[in-house]
């Protein structure tokens, strides 16, 4: 049997990396050729992308363009900030973008910033007010709190049945969560940090995505399985959140060194 990992990149362990596992009846050295063969080929094509992820201004522009031209929406997602993968969840740039291009009929989800939902809450439902949303926790990661006027469209206790693929009938909790539009943007916020895989995340707030021009979600890959479905396309996007900062700056402390391509290895 033969066994491929891809390796998880931003583990900051020694051992990063991809990895091949071959079992054996005793044949070892059999083994750890077939295991070489298949490292040898991923060193030689350790430059191949298969996918390459939008600039925020350039998701923008082409989610604009696209409004009310067609009859599913367009899913954007935000890999860079992806609570699955341990970022903050808080991150503003997309959405800041999304708001200076007046996106019509869009949804975002989500922004977990649960001071932002309790303010939400005192505003109350059906009531216009202003909020500080997000770039609680690193404004370097994903950009600064954004001083929002709107109105308050749905404030529930988070609690929902997910029945998508991901979901089977399980209950999940947002904890206490909002629905604050901005011009034309439906914005999610929640108290209890969760990546978009689960269309009740939205429904349960009285969102219905499949009538948006637009569906902006924090996920990387999971989201894939609900949303995909739904859409007409899907694009990723590098919002430039903590995904994206370990990336570009190499923050790492346990990996061995050298290894590519935070060092130069010929």
């Amino acid at each position: 049997m033969v066994s491929i990992c891809a390796g998880f990149t931003a583990a900051d362990i020694h051992d990063v990396g991809p990895s091949v596992t071959v079992t054996t009846d005793g044949d070892d050295p059999g083994g750890r050729a077939i295991a070489e063969e298949f490292m040898d080929h991923a060193w030689a094509t350790r430059q191949f992308t298969a996918i390459r992820h939008r600039s925020i201004d350039d998701a923008v522009r082409y989610a604009k363009d696209g409004e009310g031209k067609h009859e599913k929406p367009l899913i954007m997602s935000d890999v860079s900030d992806n609570p699955g993968s341990g970022h903050y969840g808080d991150a503003t740039n997309l959405l800041r973008a999304m708001i200076a291009a007046d996106l019509h009929n869009t949804v975002f989800y989500a922004i977990y910033d649960p001071q932002a939902v309790l303010d939400a809450a005192k505003i109350g439902v059906g009531n216009d007010g202003t909020i500080t949303l997000g770039g609680k926790h690193d404004i370097a990661a994903g950009g600064a709190p954004l001083a929002l006027t709107g109105h308050v469209v749905a404030i529930t206790d988070g609690r929902f049945q997910a029945f998508g693929p991901m979901g089977g009938g399980v209950w999940k909790d947002l904890g206490l969560s909002m629905l604050f539009r901005v011009g034309g943007i439906d914005i999610i916020g929640i108290t209890n940090n969760s990546q978009a895989t689960d269309t009740a995340q939205l429904t349960s707030l009285g969102c219905d995505p499949t009538r948006k021009y637009t569906v902006a979600l924090k996920s990387n890959h999971h989201f894939r399985a609900a949303f995909e479905p739904l859409g007409r396309e899907v694009i990723t996007v590098d919002g430039g959140g903590l995904g994206t900062m370990i990336q570009r700056q190499a923050v790492f402390k346990n990996v061995r060194r050298p290894v590519w391509p935070l060092d130069k290895i010929d």
